[in-house]
This record gives C-alpha cells, structure tokens and sequence, in this order.
C-alpha cells in the first residue's frame, strides 16, 4: 500500500509536536495498527461506528434540523485506521460537511488516508497528531466530536477529556467510547497475569504475543477470562495480534463505571446527555427494572436518580464491557418525540428495518393481528425485533418513506381504516414510536433538516464515486 506524503495534498498535515503521549503506547500503534483492516475493502463495505451517526444526532441533539452543510464541522480524535472519520464524511459528502481525523500513529494514520483515497473522499483532512496537541494546533471549533477507545489508553484522562472539550463549538457535542469496569473484569485479572509474567519490562513484543496465544489455548473453563469471553472474541479471532494486545497487553489501560462516568464528564466542564447502547435505546440497557421484577425492589430502585439507577443496571447485568455516551458543552437539549406531527420519521442509518424491508415486515405484522407481540427476523439482522401489530400499526409503519410528517401518515393509516377513531389512531403510532425509538429503528427530523441515507444506500453511492 502507497502511504500519500504530507506534501502530496493540502489535506494532510503532520504537526510538529513535542512527545505529548505515552512512547510505549505510541510504538505499540505503530506495530500493530489498530483496528486492523484491508482498505480494499472499502470498495464493497462501509463500516459503520455506533456513536457516529449523523441522523441520531440530528434528532437528539440539533432539534432535527441539522444540515450538516459546509459550516458543520467534526474531529475525529485518535481515529486510528479511519473507521469514525470514513463513515462520517461518508454520511455528509454530499451536504458539505467537514471532517478532521487526527492520530497519532503514522502507520494507523496511512490505512485511513488510502481508505479515504479508495472511496475518493474530499471533506476529511488528516492530521499525525496526539489530541493533547489540539490547543496548539490551530484547528478551531468544531460542532461534533468522536473519540472512541482512545481516552482510557491517556496518562490521565482528565486532560484529554478537558482538551476534547475546549476544542468544542458552544452547544457542541462529544461522542466517547470508555471501557467499563466490571463487564472486563475477567480482561484485567487476564493483564494482570501478564503484566506479572512480563514484568521486567524488555520482552519483544513477537514473544508477548506468542506467549499470550498460548496461554489462552491453555486457560482452564474456570478462568474469570472466559466467563464472559464472547464479548472479546472479537479481537483475538478477528483482530489477530493487534486485537490481542490492544485488548490484554497494552501498557495502559483504565475502565469506569457509571458513577465515574458522571463524575468524570462533570469534572471536566460538561453536561452528561446519555449513554449509547448498541443495538437498543439506553432506557433499555441501562433501565434496571428491564431486569427486575420484583415489585418491592422496583418501587425503591424508581425512587433514586436516574444516574443510580444506570448505576445499579451496571451491577446487575454484569456484561457492560464499554460504556458509550454522548456529552454537551451546555445544556442537554431534549430529544424529539413522535408527538409532534410536524416531525419526518426516517429509519436510522443502520436500523434494522430498511425501506427495503418494510413490506416484509408489515406483512408479517399483518400475519401477527391478533397477537399481543410480534416477534420478526430480518434478513441479516442478528436480533428479532418485536412490536405490538395493532391494527393500523403495519399501515403506519408502510407509511414512512423518509419524506411524509407523521401527520401525513397518520392521514393515510386513518383513510385505510376509517371505522378506527383518529384518537386510536394516534394512541396506535403512539406505542409503534415508543417501540421504534427504543429498538433504534427510527429517528425523526424536520422538513429543513438534512435526510441522511441508510448505509447501504451510501455504499452503493460511494461505489459509484
């Protein structure tokens, strides 16, 4: 692969920077590149990273009527092999949007810039550079921020945190990716056994690395490590060498948990918004009573705050390996909800329904009438999703196209069912909102606010570039 020199575009830039970072850190990237992966892959796939999508943000945080035109302007920090950079300025190549993607690994830093040269991208700029330099680099304010799995790997995250801040439009938005304490649990006694095996300080990295290979072969079932193993398969089967020693042999390494979450983001001159599950809204992951159902300890888990309730939905899942989570430079605005009428539903960038696959699913809700859930696979989608087939409820959902408001839906569901009231009408896209919304399958935006399409649709756009 041809690495592009600093003096071959105007948007890449190498900044002179005194040692702002840990050197062994810096030399394991260096090493191992990470995440790994093949640029030419970028010509049949676009990787897409939870906290980054454009259409959720608009609905949470920009009242649904973001542009993301050529003033809108994110920083990827410590994007490493381009993954956060690549799939937002995929999302706005066409509106305008500006994207910074800042490392400080050159060897990570080269597979992101022959990415953005393979799908011919022209709104990201690269920068080789720690984002403790960002005070000195020059590069303004910015609206968006995405930094995932980098804070933890700092001397001290304070620092980081507060420099990621400060580099934020006011009313901006951070988007952090952490590692959480007790769901890794097994990886930190794995790294402690390491670290002992290791300790004098001068092992080759090749020998670590063989050694942990294995190691692990040869762990006993009843090691903490395999208890909850699934979660990082990933990297060891899929990631390889990079994956293993950025997951058990890095050389620094901190986790949290969701009371240090809070405390962190307060200390650092910012408003915690919400946490960023997956695959499901965070009321549902971080909701203790989706667990508990006990109607005793429900009634004195509903009297603490909000913040300990996260807190005891933590303790009581036990498998929260990362904690992803949205933070502001100011208040936290409030999220759309489908009670207004004026609103734009749009299936979510990456939901698990597609206009493609709506009619499939609205067939099999209509199959379900009657039931008090349906349950439905989707096609390469590894988790059913399930919704209540009230009798309009598959004439609504057959109604978003990505272009009607709700009141026009509405309006189409109620011409199909006359006999219905429109109050029943409304009570019945009511719960297939709050279901969507908690299933991640829809977001809502305003008629001026940017439209931003599915992944699939993106790839098949940047195929055609």
């Amino acid at each position: 692969m041809r690495a592009i020199k600093p003096d071959e575009s105007s948007r890449i830039m190498n900044a002179s920077t005194a040692p702002n970072y840990l050197p062994k850190v810096r030399e394991q990237y260096e090493a191992l590149p990470y995440p790994p992966c093949d640029p030419a892959l970028d010509r049949t796939q676009l990787v897409s990273t939870g906290n980054d999508r454009l259409d959720y943000l608009n609905h949470r945080f920009f009242d649904g009527s973001q542009r993301f035109g050529s003033d809108f302007r994110v920083l990827c920090a410590g994007d490493g092999t381009g993954n956060s950079s690549v799939f937002l300025a995929e999302q706005m190549a066409q509106l305008g949007g500006q994207v910074v993607s800042l490392d400080l690994s050159s060897a990570s830093q080269a597979i992101a810039i022959e990415r953005t040269r393979i799908r011919k991208l022209t709104n990201i700029t690269h920068i080789n550079a720690s984002l403790l330099d960002i005070p000195k680099l020059d590069l303004g304010e910015f609206d968006y921020i995405s930094c995932s799995g980098v804070l933890h790997h700092l001397a001290n995250p304070d620092d980081g945190l507060r420099t990621l801040a400060g580099a934020l439009k006011p009313g901006g938005i951070l988007g952090i990716m952490v590692y959480a304490t007790i769901g890794r649990t097994g990886v930190y006694y794995m790294q402690d056994l390491l670290r002992t095996l290791f300790e004098s300080g001068d092992v080759p990295m090749e020998t670590q690395l063989s050694v942990t290979r294995e190691l692990l072969a040869e762990l006993p079932r009843t090691n903490w490590f395999w208890l909850n193993n699934h979660a990082f398969m990933n990297d060891i089967t899929q990631y390889g060498d990079s994956g293993i020693f950025d997951l058990l042999l890095h050389t620094q390494d901190r986790a949290y948990t969701v009371d240090q979450i809070y405390q962190w983001v307060a200390r650092c001159g910012l408003k915690f918004a919400e946490f960023i599950p997956q695959r499901s809204h965070q009321q549902v992951s971080y909701n203790p009573m989706t667990h508990i159902k006990d109607p005793a300890a429900r009634a004195i888990i509903s009297a603490l705050p909000i913040p300990e309730q996260q807190a005891i939905a933590e303790l009581i899942r036990g498998n929260i390996i990362m904690h992803t989570f949205y933070a502001c430079r100011g208040e936290v605005p409030c999220e759309l909800t489908g009670d207004d009428h004026s609103l734009i539903p749009n299936f979510g960038i990456v939901s698990p329904i597609s206009l493609s696959d709506s009619t499939n699913v609205c067939n099999a809700l209509r199959a379900a009438a009657g039931q008090s859930m349906a349950t439905i696979t989707v096609p390469n989608v590894p988790h059913p999703i399930g919704l209540i087939p009230n009798l309009a409820v598959p004439d609504l959902l057959a109604a978003i196209d990505g272009q009607r408001t709700i009141a026009e839906i509405l309006n189409l569901a109620h011409n199909a069912h006359p006999s219905l009231h429109r109050d029943d009408i409304i009570s019945q896209w009511n719960t297939l909102a709050h279901e969507m919304l908690m299933q991640q399958i829809v977001v809502y935006r305003r008629a001026e606010g940017a439209r931003i399409l599915d992944a699939l649709s993106i790839q098949h756009r940047s195929v055609k570039r």
